[in-house]
């Protein structure tokens, strides 16, 4: 987690990466400049005894509005039995001031070259590189990054001292997606044992094509879940024609359409006017919507 420490992490972290540019794991001649660099993390102010010295002076440290949230939990493990919050961190942004030092300015000024150039290379830092406590944090953003600030004179002059020492050359950064963990333990929540059922669609029957045939005739029913194969291939669904059960020719891709044979028993008496009955699908226990049709009588 990131704990108390996370600000102390971010700053060797940077230092860290500012060695490994710099002096390549400690070996001379790593850098432009021939000699090894000391990196320090410390007030700009003390004294450099002409060494070779990249400083880091942390300045300034800020809430991070674009990464705060509703101020909740937020998940951060789950097993098949439980799933774990964290209380939401506090996000922070630390500015920095890197300043070169040297026995004479031109070797200044390509040493901090030197640090710019690193610092740029690793404006996201990968998370193998962070130090410390940030390398198991359960909350962190995916890189934390570098950015490089644009500072007036004025306020450089006050991070120094109000002028009360001579400005060195200096470059500010900001480094953000840092997070403080809240004191709140992680609370554990046990997951509801998820049960599912068979469902059933609820057939629905729309119109049918023609709206009235013979018996014998081929009539196409339209609507939605008239389609329900069994395990064995079989239809499960049925069309009645009144209360008489009409033989299934073909099925609808999607089960929006089923092709019926108009049953025999629907034949009405000789001579007699067509008769009016009442289509219906079902499937299971499930009864779709009557629809009218007219089961005409024979040529």
């Amino acid at each position: 987690m990131s704990d108390a420490s996370v600000i102390h992490d971010v700053s060797a972290t940077l230092r860290a990466l500012l060695d490994a540019r710099l002096n390549a794991s400690g070996v001379s001649g790593a850098n432009s400049l021939g000699a090894s660099v000391t990196i320090t993390v410390e007030s700009p102010q003390r004294p450099s005894n002409d060494e070779l010295r990249i400083n880091l002076f942390l300045y300034h440290v800020l809430q991070d509005e674009g990464r705060r949230n509703s101020g909740g939990w937020l998940p951060v493990k789950q097993t098949d039995k439980s799933q774990t919050f964290a209380a939401e961190p506090l996000a922070l942004k630390l500015c920095y001031v890197v300043t070169a030092f040297a026995s004479d300015g031109l070797t200044e000024h390509r040493l901090l070259g030197e640090a710019m150039q690193a610092l740029y290379h690793y404006r996201r830092i990968p998370p193998a590189l962070l130090q410390g406590a940030l390398k198991n944090s359960a909350i962190q953003a995916d890189q934390m990054e570098i950015v490089l600030l644009n500072l007036e004179v004025d306020t450089l002059h006050k991070i120094w001292g109000n002028m009360s020492e001579p400005l060195r050359a200096s470059a500010a950064y900001e480094v953000g997606a840092v997070f403080l963990d809240s004191l709140d333990p992680n609370t554990e929540v046990p997951l509801i044992q998820e049960v599912r059922g068979d469902v059933v669609a609820v057939p629905w029957l729309a119109t049918l094509e023609p709206e009235s045939a013979a018996v014998g005739a081929t009539v196409r029913v339209y609507g939605a879940n008239l389609h329900a194969p069994s395990p064995d291939g079989t239809e499960m669904a049925q069309v009645f024609f009144g209360p008489f059960r009409a033989p299934i020719v073909s099925s609808g891709v999607g089960g929006g359409s089923l092709t019926v044979v108009v049953p025999a028993q629907c034949q009405p008496p000789a001579q007699s006017k067509p008769g009016p009955v009442e289509v219906t699908v079902r499937l299971g226990t499930y009864i779709s919507r009557a629809v009218a049709f007219y089961v005409e009588a024979p040529a």
